[in-house]
């Protein structure tokens, strides 16, 4: 008996010949990831470690040597300018002037009778020019002999702190030497260094501004009082701040970050994520989104630079508002079709709804 498998072959046949092409495969359309580009904030923040120093912090000698007889201050106390902080043995210094004050007193009458003499004529003019330099000569020196002792009371030259008390009662000091130490009561300040980049543009220095650990959400405002036109061994440049506003809780000594708000010279920058840009034959590309014909387009652009963020910084090829792939830009063709990521909502963490 012959068998017939001609209804098997037929099924074979057809599906060997695509009897399915009537459900022919439908383009994939890629979906992307686009990011708009947007001018750059000009304003750049840069951020140093400083110490605070006092506004005035100085040490305070008498200018004639001899004993302390007394320190009627005590440290950390607070004194008014011309108040008096330490008081010298003036024995000496009184004996002094009352012995220059009585040669005064001799010289000066001698040279009355010369001057009056000479004003009849009965005194030669040499006579005359004698006496009156040996006047001027001891009204100098009796000039002297006051202030020295004048200055055996030491006195302060502002308002402020009592920082240190360096010599004590009946300790004898020289001229200069430094007896106590001083804090002004004026804003402190803030030294910060930094390097010879930052120090090239420091024209272009905005604002000033510093933090402290202690106190996480405070920011003190600086201005500037100078920078150093020479580099220290670390090649590192000096800057000096003060603070606008006294405040009791910041002292000389500690420790603080300060950040320096910089503008930028050049001209108008676009960014853009790093994740745009491609390279190709040696030139820098990023695909453009058109949301009308939802294709792509390769366009060239020019980097200027990178900032910390990973955000590109473009000077030519982007307009403000322009869209691009920020992600998958070297799996697509010019003219392709894509669909765009929709954003996740903030109540839809990782897209899973």
């Amino acid at each position: 008996m012959r068998k017939t498998y001609t209804p098997v072959i037929a099924i074979l046949l057809c599906i060997s010949t695509g009897c399915n092409q009537k459900h022919a495969q439908v383009p994939l359309i890629k979906s992307v990831k686009i990011d708009t580009a947007q001018l750059y904030n000009r304003a750049e923040e840069l951020t140093f470690p400083g110490k605070v120093e006092a506004g005035k912090d100085i040490n305070i000698a008498f200018k004639v040597a001899g004993t302390i007889e007394e320190i009627p201050v005590n440290q950390g106390d607070f004194v008014k300018k011309g108040d008096i902080i330490a008081i010298m043995d003036p024995r000496d210094y009184q004996t002094q002037l009352k012995a220059t004050t009585a040669e005064y007193n001799a010289i000066k009458g001698q040279a009355e009778r010369v001057i009056s003499l000479y004003q009849d004529s009965s005194v030669a003019e040499n006579d005359y020019e004698k006496a009156m330099y040996g006047l001027q000569q001891i009204t100098a020196k009796l000039k002297a002999h006051q202030d020295a002792l004048n200055d055996t009371k030491l006195r302060a030259p502002f308002d402020g702190y009592i920082q240190k008390i360096i010599f004590d009662k009946n300790e004898t000091v020289g001229a200069g030497m430094a007896v106590i130490s001083m804090i002004g009561n004026s804003p402190n300040q803030v030294t910060i260094n930094i390097p010879i980049k930052s120090y090239t543009q420091r024209d272009n220095f905005d604002s000033y501004s510093c933090t402290f650990d202690i106190m996480p959400n405070r920011v003190f405002p600086l201005e500037l009082i100078g920078v150093s036109p020479k580099a220290n061994m670390n090649q590192l440049y000096n800057v000096k701040l003060q603070f606008k506003e006294s405040d009791k809780n910041i002292t000389p000594g500690m420790s603080t970050n300060v950040t320096i708000t910089q503008r930028h010279e050049s001209e108008e920058r676009l960014q853009i994520p790093l994740s745009a840009i491609f390279n190709k034959e040696g030139a820098t590309y990023v695909m453009i989104y058109n949301p009308t014909s939802s294709t792509v387009e390769t366009r060239k652009v020019n980097i200027d630079s990178i900032d910390r963020n990973s955000m590109v910084l473009i000077t030519n090829g982007l307009n403000e508002g322009d869209i691009v792939v920020s992600a998958g830009v070297n799996s697509l063709k010019d003219g392709e079709k894509v669909t765009p990521l929709k954003e996740s909502s903030s109540t839809n963490i990782g897209g899973l709804l």
